[in-house]
């Protein structure tokens, strides 16, 4: 089962995370091999809720931090974030490794107005065709 975590983005800035992931019996997950490659892969995204179309992909590197823990940074670019109309959003991160997929992180993320942003149109967010909320703009599950 995945974590939970909420975000708060700033519009229009740059967003960056970074996650340490451990395993059921409470030890941290190496997901880098003794000579640094990649075990694991992996992706995250965000959408204005689970029915969208329209879905933003974050940036996501493995770091090797041997000896240390090995770490994932999620990030969006100034630009990624600019075009999200202020609201709530959900987003989840999974780690790959062959064809196996885990769903390691997931929650909400709340974009928070810039007077820079106020008046973007055609932004990830604005799936209401007339501008009236509609039964989908609810980033909870059903």
């Amino acid at each position: 089962m995945a974590t939970r975590a909420d975000f708060i983005i700033d519009q229009g800035t740059t967003f960056s995370t970074t996650v340490t992931i451990s395993q059921d019996d409470g030890t941290l997950l190496d997901l880098t091999d003794p000579n640094g490659t990649d075990i694991y892969t992996a992706r995250g995204r965000l959408a204005k809720n689970y029915s969208t179309g329209t879905q933003v992909d974050f940036t996501c590197t493995v770091n090797d931090n041997s000896p240390s823990q090995d770490t994932i940074t999620m990030s969006l670019t100034a630009t990624q974030t600019g075009l999200l109309k202020a609201g709530l959003y959900v987003y989840d991160l999974e780690i790959v490794s062959g064809s196996t997929v885990t769903r390691v992180l997931e929650g909400q993320i709340e974009v928070t107005p810039s007077l820079r942003h106020f008046n973007s149109s055609n932004g990830i967010g604005d799936e209401s065709p007339s501008g009236t909320p509609s039964e989908f703009d609810s980033p909870f599950r059903p």
